[in-house]
């Protein structure tokens, strides 16, 4: 009986290890296969600099591929848009990127959702309109079978303070 009880106690104890639990630290997401968090991580960053490409190339094909169907962008003035929104701004013309650059970029992966937090310089312009100046994004990304799909992004307009010398 005593086998019995302890043989139970061990497989209770060791089902967590069994059906892949994870565990989350203060640095991110440590699974018990630590390489797919970082196979994640770095996934997710080809992914950003792939949107960075397309927008500056003005290619709404990679967007659209990418962006899911409920995607959701709140843009920095406060206009939310969905994917079909976004969509015709970037085939129309009417958004046109000189150049983008990504910095202080942060990948927190849970499981089949990620968020992506990062500062960028934007120079481009909206339907004529100078928007050049610095921005704080956090994009929101879920997967779905094998590949990730953003959901929703948020950005804002920073301030063109002493710390922002490159404005």
């Amino acid at each position: 009986m005593k086998r019995i009880i302890a043989l139970a106690t061990l497989l209770i104890a060791a089902s967590p290890l069994a059906f892949g639990q994870t565990t989350q630290s203060q640095a991110g997401v440590v699974s018990n296969a630590g390489q797919q968090s970082g196979s994640n991580e770095q996934a997710l960053r080809q992914i950003e600099q792939g949107m960075i490409d397309a927008f500056v190339k003005g290619d709404a094909s990679y967007l659209e591929r990418l962006l899911a169907d409920t995607f959701i962008i709140t843009e920095p003035d406060g206009v939310v848009r969905d994917k079909a929104g976004l969509i015709a701004i970037v085939k129309s013309g009417d958004l046109k990127y000189e150049s983008l650059q990504n910095s202080e970029m942060k990948v927190q992966v849970y499981g089949n959702a990620a968020v992506v937090t990062y500062r960028s310089i934007d120079k481009g312009t909206f339907k004529g309109q100078d928007f050049t100046g610095p921005y704080r994004w956090t994009d929101v990304f879920v997967r779905q079978g094998w590949r990730w799909q953003l959901v929703a992004t948020h950005g804002v307009r920073l301030a063109k303070y002493m710390m922002y010398p490159e404005i």
